[in-house]
């Protein structure tokens, strides 16, 4: 017979978080292949490099997405994330990643995700296309769309915008 108990939000949520947590810990521990850590064995001269050119490309005088995607290209990252949530940017080199902040002033406790816009998106790549929209101008125009995170893969030439609901 399955236990039940009463769960409140005030009392219940540490301590199921606490379960959650150490469930995780207990299952990256007893299968090595779902542990993050040799995935994020990243060189850390590659990593400063990458952190380098998110930190140009957030600049004031910022830098242009084909010389952002060139740069990356000549470090081997075959695709990035960029997520408006979690304010994180994710390189991929091989099997490994880094993941780094995102300098921006666009965050999710001052921005509420609104429902999706299509055209808001495709006005603001094309901003940014054109040398019209420096970095952080795109991003707010992207998010103020509904964009929640977007996928860059460089090799495939192809990126992918994604808002709340995929």
């Amino acid at each position: 017979m399955r236990k039940t108990s009463k769960f409140s939000i005030k009392s219940g949520l540490p301590a199921l978080l606490g379960e959650a947590n150490s469930l995780f810990n207990q299952t990256t521990l007893n299968h090595p292949q779902l542990s993050t850590s040799a995935y994020l064995k990243m060189e850390p001269a590659t990593s400063a490099a990458i952190r380098a050119i998110w930190a140009a490309v957030h600049s004031p005088s910022s830098l242009p997405f084909p010389q952002t995607v060139t740069r990356l290209l000549a470090l081997n990252v075959s695709r990035y994330h960029i997520d408006y949530t979690a304010m994180t940017a994710t390189a991929y080199v091989g099997s490994s990643i880094d993941v780094a902040p995102l300098p921006l002033k666009i965050s999710p406790q001052s921005v509420d995700f609104p429902k999706w816009n299509g055209q808001g998106v495709r006005d603001a790549i094309k901003g940014a296309q054109s040398g019209e929209l420096k970095y952080h101008d795109f991003a707010k125009k992207v998010v103020e769309a509904g964009t929640t995170n977007y996928w860059a893969f460089l090799d495939g030439t192809r990126v992918l915008y994604m808002g709340g609901n995929g």
